[in-house]
């Protein structure tokens, strides 16, 4: 199956559900962003990095077709393991 990668204005309308966000703020200019999207068409997932700058006008959106990094991705369950007093 030939699975074609979302382009950056199919996230940004919204064709695309999101099912997580991440935000890296060490940068200093902004901030770095990870979010995964889900294509309900196609059933696919997606990881898209990209960073959003600020400027003396306020935030400047960085979801840019060519500068944004789009990677088909799968979910995986990860088993964590914690431990908690006996009372």
């Amino acid at each position: 199956m030939n699975v074609i990668k979302p382009t950056c204005n199919q996230i940004y309308n919204e064709e695309l559900n999101l099912k997580d966000s991440k935000i890296d703020e060490t940068w200093r200019h902004g901030n770095r962003r990870t979010e995964i999207y889900f294509r309900k068409q196609d059933q696919t997932y997606w990881r898209v990095k990209y960073r959003v700058s600020t400027d003396a006008d306020g935030e400047t959106h960085g979801l840019i077709q060519g500068t944004a990094n789009i990677t088909q991705v799968e979910p995986f369950e990860k088993v964590i393991i914690s431990y908690r007093e006996i009372p």
